[in-house]
Order: C-alpha cells, then sequence, then structure tokens
C-alpha cells in the first residue's frame, strides 16, 4: 500500500481462504487513485478459485469491465508475488 508518498496511491489485498487442508490465494483486489486527478482511479477484482474478475476505473467508477484471468490461486506459501496479468493491462 502506498498512502503517503506522491500522487498516485494504490492498495493491494489478498484474499486467502482454507481449501484442501492448506491455506490458498483465493482473491486478488488492487485499487489506485491520483491525488490531484479524479478521474484516474480505479479497481480490479480478481476472483482466483472460479477465474473471474472486474475492472472499474474512472470518476465514480463508471466504467466497467469483466475477465477471465488465468492466474489461479494456490497454496499462499507458493505465490511467485506476480498479481493476475489482467489487472496490470499493457497501454
Amino acid at each position: 500500500m502506498n498512502e503517503s508518498i506522491g500522487r498516485d496511491r494504490w492498495h493491494q489485498t489478498l484474499t486467502v481462504a482454507w481449501r484442501g487442508n492448506a491455506f490458498v490465494l483465493a482473491g486478488y483486489t488492487y485499487e489506485w487513485y491520483d491525488t490531484l486527478n479524479v478521474s484516474e482511479n480505479g479497481k480490479c477484482d480478481a476472483n482466483l478459485l472460479n477465474g473471474k474478475g472486474e475492472m472499474s476505473w474512472g470518476e465514480e467508477f463508471e466504467n466497467k469491465s469483466t475477465f477471465k484471468t488465468h492466474s489461479r490461486g494456490g497454496p499462499i506459501d507458493m505465490w511467485n508475488l506476480e498479481p493476475p496479468l489482467e489487472c496490470f493491462p499493457k497501454t
């Protein structure tokens, strides 16, 4: 999370679930905003158990799209710290 330095702020949230006698990474959420430009913000929410996700962006999050992710949850201790690529599309 970055809440204090620069104008680009962000939060990353991991959802962990108990499945098959192990803790697994079940979800990934990333939110961002620009402190000087209210239309530069967004949120990516990916369910890594079912492979579905949603992106929202713009002022009041008026733009939305859904996606299928190839990233899958697995044992949390095996996570390579890489977020779902769909949350960071190439511009």
